[in-house]
Order: structure tokens, then sequence, then C-alpha cells
């Protein structure tokens, strides 16, 4: 197992940045990594996929559930309080959504994705509503809107993520309404399945050079789970091409699946996780209940402990660690639902159950759009009480690193990035930090810039892997914005990384050292961070080497108010307030200004400050030293 999960890491590496390789290289790279990979699964052998797509029922509903499975959930909402506040929920979301215009084929930039995020929605909801109350009020407008995407011209094959949803969506409401479908709507809804996405599946996984269905990051996912969902509503009717499509989408499913390897981080942040990981699970959830099996792929190292991903990386402020390009507001999961009915029923406890009452309750509260998937892992069992550990490793690539004093509101939290610089969704930000205390966020990542406002404006914001890439011209997304020491005038070196030195808990104390010499090579000889937290001190200690004549900065971005006073930082935010200290250099000085980049294409940072802290490097040696305190001595 463990040279395998080293193996799995190394690959992630080298794919990742064979920038010098030419699509069709990559891509006949990627077909190596899933045909050898698939070889050493005997889940995936030739035998086992027959006897699975033997298994596939002939009847509709057959897409994560039968008609037993849906009047399972109608008895288990009389008396499981979950399920009654999932089911209240989803039927309180159809009724909206049935009041709302029809859907149109309208691009927002190169993207469809809008329109077809707001079908899943709609049919999801309304046809699950459907199936759970009969109300034919939620039938017709599940119907409505499964005929409106399916007149669409196409469902922008440009842009595959929207090809990827619009085809769950189809699929769900088309498998889930069957029966009741009269047959020239039935025929209509297939066609449109087939052309706009049955079809643009198939031929995708026929290209030489850049086939979506072979990403490694959320699009792949996405765009098998999707192709998947196709394949099992039109099985009849598409015969060995709804075979071969299964099984292929089934098997490539094993490249992206990769980068949860060993401790189920997500390199592309909680926020992609959430997509990517949801995708994910619908989609082995639909090959186990059509084939009985989901081929060996939730053994895939990292996959199962991922379900404490997102606990990990959220703070006591209820803010996540939003590094690359991921959101900061944690919201619902799916993917927890189907983490919990499949033998770890603790990962739901610190949010997703909450979140979910709040939900039932609350008509206003946002409701992910594959939620009803979620209905039929729903379960409120028994939560087993095991006090948690305080520190997290990723042991990955990325390089995420956690301390906490504790699980409480009132517990302080740091996380650290401290690994490869580069990749899908990466901001400049090797090194940096979040850090809460006392409920509050004082240390923060100002986030990702809005994707379709900055191609509109001709920035190239997709090259992750060049150093000369247009994206880290971005504050947002280059190292001046993030918690890291910064060299005047140098990014961080992309294709470098940092690593790991130690983390551990001892005697209370919770500590962590990094050595991040490479980030910024050769611009500055070396870089060693190293940190220790309990409640009511987190200290961070930076060791430079090399400096040159160039200052070096340290800082950090809050949306606290700060003022100096002296060798002291004093921050105030939501009635609280704390002290940054400078314990070193003696020469060092604070100043505060405002967040803010030199790119006539940055987004409004106004509602941040940089807290910034400079000294003098003696012989090209520099040591910072900050005590971030609740109380001033």
């Amino acid at each position: 197992m463990k040279n395998l999960v080293a193996a799995l890491v190394l690959l992630t590496a080298s794919v990742s940045f064979a920038a010098a390789k030419t699509r069709e290289q990559r891509t006949a790279d990627v077909r190596k990594y899933v045909a050898e990979h698939v070889a050493a699964m005997p889940e995936m052998s030739d035998a086992a996929f027959g006897a699975a797509f033997a298994r596939v029922p002939a009847d509709h509903p057959r897409l994560l559930g039968s008609a037993g499975d849906f009047a399972a959930i109608r008895e288990r909402a009389k008396t499981d309080p979950l399920v009654a506040a999932g089911v209240k929920a989803v039927i309180d979301h159809a009724l909206y959504y049935a009041t709302l215009p029809p859907l149109e084929h309208k691009l927002s930039g190169r993207r469809l994705l809008g329109t077809c995020r707001k079908a899943l929605a709609h049919i999801s909801a309304t046809a699950m509503a459907y199936r759970l109350t009969g109300e034919r009020r939620h039938f017709d407008a599940a119907v409505a809107t499964l005929t409106n995407v399916c007149a669409f011209a196409d469902w922008n094959p440009k842009h595959f993520l929207d090809v990827a949803e619009m085809s769950l969506a189809v699929a769900l409401g088309y498998d889930w309404l069957y029966r009741d479908l009269p047959p020239e709507v039935r025929e209509q809804v297939a066609a449109g399945l087939k052309k706009n996405g049955f079809d643009a599946f198939v031929k995708d996984a026929a290209r030489t050079r850049r086939s979506r269905l072979l990403a490694g990051n959320n699009w792949g996912q996405v765009c098998n789970g999707g192709a998947i969902a196709a394949a099992l509503a039109l099985w009849e009717r598409e015969g060995d091409a709804a075979r071969k499509l299964l099984r292929g989408s089934t098997e490539r499913l094993v490249y992206p699946m990769r980068v949860y390897a060993p401790n189920g981080a997500y390199p592309e942040g909680p926020g992609y996780w959430g997509y990517g990981t949801t995708f994910n699970v619908i989609a082995l959830g639909l090959l186990e209940h059509a084939c009985g099996t989901e081929f060996g792929l939730s053994k895939i190292p990292g996959f199962r402990e991922s379900a404490w991903f997102r606990d990990w990386v959220t703070g006591p402020s209820g803010e996540m660690f939003n590094f690359s390009d991921s959101s900061l507001e944690r919201r619902l999961s799916d993917a927890g639902w189907c983490f919990a009915a499949h033998g770890d029923p603790a990962c739901v406890a610190f949010f997703e159950r909450g979140a979910l009452l709040e939900a039932g309750a609350n008509r206003s509260s946002q409701l992910p759009r594959t939620f009803p998937c979620s209905l039929f892992w729903l379960q409120d069992r028994p939560l087993p009480e095991a006090p948690r550990p305080r520190v997290w490793s990723s042991g990955d690539a990325t390089g995420i690193t956690v301390l906490r004093s504790g699980w409480t509101k009132d517990d302080w939290f740091a996380a650290f990035k401290c690994g490869r610089v580069g990749g899908p969704h990466a901001h400049l930000d090797v090194g940096s930090f979040v850090f809460d205390a006392c409920g509050v966020r004082w240390a923060g990542d100002i986030g990702s810039e809005g994707y379709g406002r900055i191609e509109a404006l001709g920035v190239d914001l997709w090259n992750c892997s060049s150093p000369e890439s247009e994206r880290w011209t971005l504050y947002r997304l280059s190292n001046a914005s993030h918690n890291v020491i910064n060299p005047e005038g140098v990014r961080q070196s992309v294709g470098n990384a940092g690593r790991q030195i130690y983390v551990r808990d001892e005697d209370g104390v919770c500590g962590a050292a990094f050595d991040l010499d490479g980030v910024y090579a050769p611009a500055i000889g070396g870089w060693k961070r190293r940190t220790s937290l309990v409640r009511g001190r987190f200290t961070v200690e930076d060791a430079i080497t090399g400096a040159g004549e160039k200052p070096v900065t340290w800082g950090f971005a809050t949306k606290a108010k700060a003022t100096v006073d002296g060798r002291t930082v004093v921050l105030e935010q939501g009635g609280k307030t704390l002290f940054v200290r400078a314990d070193g250099p003696s020469e060092a000085v604070w100043s505060v200004g405002p967040a803010k980049g030199t790119n006539p294409a940055d987004g409004d940072n106004s509602a941040w400050t940089r807290v910034t802290l400079s000294a003098p490097a003696k012989d090209g040696k520099l040591v910072y030293k900050v005590a971030f305190v609740e109380r001033r001595l």
C-alpha cells in the first residue's frame, strides 16, 4: 500500500508538470496510467465487468435507487429527523423552482454552466419531490424543465463541464420519471440526452488530444460522472455503445481519484473538493446500485479518508482554509452523507448534520443542486464519541498542515500550505497560513478572482504551470497577497516545492516546521518557517538566508481593523481584540496598508488590509519572529 501511495504522488507530480510534452503525449501518458492501474484491479477484469453489466436492471428507475428505494425514503422520513429535514428541504426547493421562468441557452462568457447547474437543481428536486409525494405539480415542473433543455441546440461541448452537469440532470429526470412520462415526451428527452450528452461523451472519449474525460482534476470526476449517468439512463437504447462508455468512464475515474492519496486532501482546495468529490460519489452510487459494485474505486488510497478533509481545514470561525481557488464559506455537502452511509457516520457530526437540520427548518437555506441524490444515503446514525487529534498533515504534494488547540468555537487554529508551487487552480501561496482565534479569522486568504470577469478582460487565467503565466500577475493569485515572506519584486518559483519537516502535538502545544528553500530559488538562498500554537498564543518564525540586497518583508492579510502601536499591531474585529507582536528582529517596523496590486484587472480588495513587517537583512540573513496573543504584555 505504501508503494502504491508513493507511486500515486510521484505520478501526480510528473503529469502535472509535463508542460514540455504535446497534448497527444500527455493524453497517451494518462491512458497508459489508467490501463496499468485497471490491470492491477481484479474488480475491473473483463469477467467482473461482464457480470456487473448483466445485473443492470431492465426497468426504470435504476439511477441510484429503485421504486422500492424511493418508498423507503418516504418511510424513513416519518421517524428519522434528518431524513425528514432533507425531504422537506427538497420539496421546499422544488416548489420554488416551479415558479421560475424557463431556462435559456445563453452563454456567460464561454460557459453555459450556470444554466446547466440550474437545470440540475430544478430537475433533481422536482423529480424527487414527485417520487416522494405523487403530486402532479412536481411532475409537471420537472417535465417542463426536461423538455425545455432537451430542445437546446447543444449543451455547449466547448466547455465540457456544461455537458456533464446537464447530462446528469436529464438522466436523473428521465430515469426517475420514466414510467409516468408520455411516450412522445420520453422519446424527446431520450433523444436530447443522446444527441447533446451521450454522443458528446463518446466523441470526447475517442480524442487523441485533450480528452476532457481524461482530466486529472475535478473535470475528470464531473465529466465521467455525467457520462456514467447518461450511459445507464440510455442502457437499453444504446446497447454496446452504452456498455463501452460506462466501462471506459468507470476506468477513467482511477486517474482523478489518485489525488486523494495518502490522507484525503484535495489539491484544488476544499471548495473544489465539494465539486469533484460530490460527482465522484454520485458516480460510485450509480455504479453500485445499477451494477451491484463500484469496481473497487472506493479503495483507492485516501478516498475514504477524504470524508474528513473539510473538517480539518474548517476553523473555529466556521470559515475554511480557502487555498487555491477554493471558496471560504462552508456549505452543506452531498458527499459526506455517502461516506457516512458507507461506514463512517462520525464524518457528518462536525458540520453536515447541523447544516441539514437548518436547511430543513429554513426555506431560504441554500441546498446543493445534487442534494436529492443524498436522500438515498441519508440516515440518522449513532455518532461514536472519540477525541479528535489536534494536528493533521495531508502527506501529499500539496502539503497541508493543520494545528488546533481543540475543536470548539473558542479554540485556536492555524493551517499552512507548504507543497508544490503551481498546478490546477493554484495560487503562489506556498508557505502561507490562515489563523483563527476566539471564533474570528484574523489572518486570511483573500481568495480567487471571478473567472468570467478575468477571462472577459483577456487575461490568460488557466496557464497554471508556467512561471511566465499572466495568472501570476493578478494580486490575489500572487505571493504578494498571501501570508508569506515576500522578496521585493520576486514571484514564487513555479514547479519548485517546499516540504514539511515535522508536525507534532507535545505537552498540549502543537507545532510544525517547513523547509521552503526552493520556493523563491534562486532569488533567495533559503527559507525555513517554524510555528507553534497553544490556546492564547500562536507564533510564526521565519529564518531567511541568501537574501541579497532587495528587501524581504513579512506579512499577512486581515479583515480586522489594524492599528500599529510600537512593536505591536492591535487587531479589532467583531467586538474582539487580538495583538500581534514583533519579537524579532529589533529593527523590524510594522506598517498597515491596502491589499492592492498593480494589475488593472485586479478585483476590489477594499475589505482587506495588508499588515507588513520590514527589517534589513544582515549578511543576507534575517529572522522574523511574530506572536499572535490574546493579551498584551
